[in-house]
């Protein structure tokens, strides 16, 4: 499904439709004033995003780990990213 940009007053006058179309995977940005303020996706989609936050967080907090531990201090950023699948594109 693609994503639609709405305003405010669309959400208001739409959210039933919104809301169905939402939890079919359609995923709305809402705007006020031309800003992004929202979005509405479903909640399968939300526990998604948030289950890959959690991920990112622990993978992070292993990094963090590997870097400051005294038993080995030639580990970097890079072969921590490295240990765990993950591409290091600083570089870039």
């Amino acid at each position: 499904m693609s994503n639609k940009t709405i305003n405010v007053n669309e959400l208001q006058s739409n959210i039933s439709s919104i809301i169905r179309r939402a939890e079919e995977g359609e995923i709305f940005e809402v705007m006020r004033y031309s800003k992004p303020v929202a979005v509405v996706l479903s909640y399968e989609q939300f526990l998604s995003l948030r289950g890959e936050c959690r991920k990112c967080i622990g993978d992070l907090r292993k990094i963090a780990g590997k870097i400051n531990s005294k038993d080995d201090p030639s580990t970097t950023l890079s072969s921590s990213l490295s240990d765990l699948g993950v591409e290091d594109r600083a570089g870039e």
